[in-house]
């Protein structure tokens, strides 16, 4: 199937890994993102996740963050796709484990309504929009606990029960939003930010 097609293109299991889809600005906090996988890694004992980072950045940002994923020795499990088809995007999306959005700052939370309507629950930062979409759906951490992040991913592998009751709440309250997204709209906001320019 297709799906088999996308993930084994980057050497990925099915399930086996987490992902976070957006732009490669300051606010979306994607160092942040890198330090908080690395402590996972280094506090999960269980099989290894891989973290695949889907997203279009300039040359100068994504050799910036290239060189901070060498310097911490973390080139063999995180992949950076840059910019995807959205059908491409949509298959990682729905065969991973895990979002991981730990943004400083979001007006709305679009990604993670996304990410709840295939079925994958989100860890993230407690701010300001996201805030709105509630605990039953999201996994919400103190902004800037990095330890507490990773040990939030943690409990969302170990306790699967938990796991299933996001996942099974974040399908429902995607389909609140689905009336008044339609497919077209949201294929132009993933384009969008997926082809924004940091300057």
């Amino acid at each position: 199937s297709k799906d088999l097609k996308v993930y084994e293109t980057y050497g990925l299991e099915k399930k086996k890994y987490f992902y976070y889809m957006g732009g490669f600005d300051y606010r979306k906090n994607i160092f942040g993102l890198i330090d908080i996988y690395n402590l996972f890694l280094q506090s999960y004992k269980g099989k290894k996740f891989k973290l695949v980072i889907i997203g279009y950045a300039n040359i100068f940002i994504k050799e910036k963050v290239i060189e901070y994923i060498k310097e911490n020795k973390l080139e063999d499990h995180i992949i950076i796709t840059g910019y995807l088809p959205t059908d491409e995007a949509q298959s990682l999306i729905k065969n991973s484990y895990l979002f991981l959005f730990p943004s400083l700052y979001e007006g709305f939370g679009l990604p993670v309504i996304e990410a709840a309507g295939y079925g994958i629950p989100a860890v993230v930062y407690k701010n300001s929009a996201i805030n709105e979409i509630g605990n039953k759906v999201i996994t919400g951490v103190k902004d800037g606990d990095m330890l507490g992040f990773a040990k939030a991913i943690i409990s969302m592998i170990e306790n699967k029960q938990l796991y299933n009751e996001k996942k099974k709440s974040g399908i429902e309250m995607a389909q609140l939003y689905k009336w008044e997204k339609t497919t077209e709209n949201l294929v132009k906001l993933y384009d969008k930010i997926l082809s924004r320019v940091v300057k």
